[in-house]
């Protein structure tokens, strides 16, 4: 006869099994969904010069938002960058190997209400220019940064990653 902690972990493992055969057989998605076939994502970039009285470089890119599939997306506004603001972490920024430090706002924040979010129809766009050296620690040596728009539109009912392909930008006195 088994004991009681055999059982308990063969229950557990059953379970498992069947939940995840149920959601195999559902067709749902056991890797994130991404903006590939709905939201098209550029980055530009526009300068990167460095600002002497601050001490430090103001990197401008253009964001645009392309909405590629064939129904309405919503963009929440914030993760857009909305007004050229960058108020999250949605840009991952490397020099070689390394990771480049965000130092903006980091806060959590309420469902945005209904115009919190570009309604994108299909074939429309929206973009922003920001300035990513106001939030993230560029090295005051410069060097070459590698740029790519990633971040997970959470709010929306288009619950999908945003990506975009990185570009490189030279950081030279």
């Amino acid at each position: 006869m088994l004991n009681t902690s055999r059982v308990t972990v063969l229950r557990i493992i059953l379970l498992s099994v069947a939940i995840l055969a149920a959601c195999q057989s559902s067709g749902q998605a056991t890797k994130p969904n991404t903006s590939e076939e709905a939201m098209k994502i550029t980055l530009t970039p526009v300068d990167a010069s460095w600002i002497e009285a601050e001490q430090r470089w103001a990197v401008i890119v253009d964001v645009r938002f392309e909405n590629t599939g064939d129904k309405l997306f919503q963009l929440d506004k914030v993760t857009a960058c909305s007004g050229g603001s960058i108020q999250n972490h949605v840009f991952t920024v490397t020099l070689g190997e390394q990771e480049i430090d965000y130092q903006g706002m980091m806060k959590k924040r309420a469902p945005p209400g209904r115009n919190g979010f570009h309604r994108l129809k299909s074939g429309q766009s929206v973009s922003e220019r920001v300035d990513l050296g106001s939030v993230y620690d560029l090295p005051a040596a410069g060097g070459t940064v590698a740029v790519r728009f990633d971040h997970y539109n959470h709010f929306s009912p288009d619950d999908v990653q945003l990506q975009s392909e990185p570009v490189k930008i030279g950081l030279q006195r």
